[in-house]
């Protein structure tokens, strides 16, 4: 998937969670994951399949393409995965 290993893209999931201050149970409840699945990808205990991680990075990545520039600083910048998925 996009080059990139699962443990590169669950630090990005996590960090850009964190950033936004969302918890591991929002988005698993957005995706239909378990909590503890979710915390077990971030950590690099538990691989995802390709569609819930390209689900949880369109979910992260959606409000902050839709707000300006201005909201955005101090986040994470991964739009670029999603032109990579």
């Amino acid at each position: 998937m996009i080059g990139l290993t699962q443990e590169e893209l669950a630090k990005s999931v996590k960090e850009t969670r964190l950033a936004k201050g969302w918890t591991q149970q929002q988005i698993a409840n957005k995706v239909g994951i378990s909590r503890s699945l979710l915390a077990k990808f971030e950590t690099g205990n538990r691989k995802l399949s390709d569609e819930k991680v390209e689900q949880i990075f369109e979910l992260l990545l959606a409000k902050q393409k839709k707000r300006s520039s201005r909201w955005n600083r101090g986040l994470p910048n991964h739009s670029f995965l999603l032109d990579r998925l």
